[in-house]
């Protein structure tokens, strides 16, 4: 039931995240999906502060508990991961420039000093990587087709102009309108606020948001190895609490490990009809090979062979979904019986976006990528 890595969905507003092994200097468009997942695996394999998130923890307790299942077959099995970035659209269109080499900075920086993606615009490596073409005046549908320095003020749905973006300091709606690419809360008010991120603080040092009032603010990344624990005081950079060791729920233990009643401890996975299961021992059911946990027997069950029209769901069990179905296939968990179906073609009808071959959904049927749509989501 392995799964191939899709293109991906970026969200954000001319910033995105892309990786990729090999020394090649650039990243070509029609890479940007696979490359996105890429970095946020490589991340999540090896930076501390993903295994504390919901993503980070269910991908490293699969990669070290079951045969054959990655970050990636888990990426590619959420619709928000599987489609074409909305910025393509308008680079056929040719109200979006490209910069391949600059994408592959904004990679080596990404994943070296492990910047969360939520703070890519301050990155200076991650800045220009989509850049829009279109004047302040012109008609637009998203902030991505205008050039730097204006964005889209959308008067309808789909249709807006392109207009000056203000300064650092000045009030704001949506961080759209910022220079900076960020409006927050300051107090009284929404302003545009510009961060530097910092990179390499040690061990015992503030992390995170260190400095968080005003216009200008700082973001520190910890060094290699290190989290940031969050305190009642702020972020400090700690390392990660070892397999067995006492923890609270503020700390993030070593890679594979989870802080459950206040110990670092893992999970079994059973790979067997037949297998004891239950959360009370921390045994679950190996998903990649089409099984589920029986609540009432607390033994593992074949729910399906991968195959269209196989079941995919056991007893509202979403997460075993992701993986059971094979290549081309999604699970119709809106079915009365869920089961596994072909994707959607172009054209044809549709609900929801993980239904279509190309991730959109579009007014009901399966549509190519949209910037409009991008910005309705």
């Amino acid at each position: 039931m392995r799964k191939n890595v899709g293109w991906v969905g970026l969200i954000g507003i001319g910033v995105f995240g892309v990786a990729g092994c090999g020394g090649n200097s650039t990243v070509p468009l029609d890479s940007v999906g696979d490359e996105f997942v890429g970095a946020l695996c490589d991340q999540v394999r090896h930076c501390p502060d993903m295994w504390g998130e919901d993503l980070g923890l269910v991908v490293n307790l699969f990669e070290r508990g079951t045969d054959g299942a990655s970050c990636e077959d888990l990426l590619s099995g959420l619709p928000a991961f599987g489609r074409t970035p909305a910025e393509a659209a308008g680079v056929d269109a040719g109200t979006i420039d490209y910069d391949a080499a600059q994408a592959r900075r904004c990679v080596q920086a990404m994943v070296a000093d492990c910047i969360p993606f939520g703070r890519l615009e301050a990155v200076e490596e991650c800045q220009g990587i989509f850049t829009g073409t279109l004047e302040a005046g012109a008609d637009c549908q998203a902030t991505s087709e205008c050039q730097p320095s204006t964005y889209c003020a959308l008067t309808s749905s789909c249709s807006g102009e392109c207009t000056a973006q203000v300064g650092v300091g000045q009030g704001c709606l949506v961080s759209d309108q910022c220079r900076s690419g960020n409006c927050e809360f300051d107090g009284a008010e929404r302003i545009c606020v510009e961060y530097t991120i910092t990179r390499g603080a040690n061990l015992g040092e503030a992390c995170g948001n260190v400095d968080d009032d005003g216009s200008t603010r700082t973001f520190a990344v910890c060094a290699d190895g290190l989290y940031c624990r969050e305190t009642p005081a702020g972020g400090v950079c700690a390392e990660p609490v070892e397999a067995g060791g006492d923890c609270q729920t503020n700390e993030v233990c070593e890679v594979g490990y989870f802080c459950a009643g206040g110990v670092c401890r893992t999970v079994t996975f059973a790979d067997s009809v037949g297998d004891a299961c239950g959360e009370a021992t921390y045994t679950f059911c190996d998903a990649t090979q089409g099984l589920a946990c029986d609540g009432n027997t607390e033994r593992c069950v074949l729910v399906g062979d991968g195959s269209e029209d196989s079941p995919c769901s056991y007893g509202g069990d979403e997460f075993l979904s992701y993986f059971a179905c094979d290549d081309g296939l999604y699970c119709n968990n809106a079915a009365d019986v869920p089961v596994c179906s072909r994707r959607l073609e172009l054209g044809e009808g549709c609900d929801f976006d993980g239904q279509c071959e190309t991730g959109y959904c579009v007014s009901g049927e399966c549509s190519e990528p949209t910037l409009c749509e991008a910005f309705e989501l």
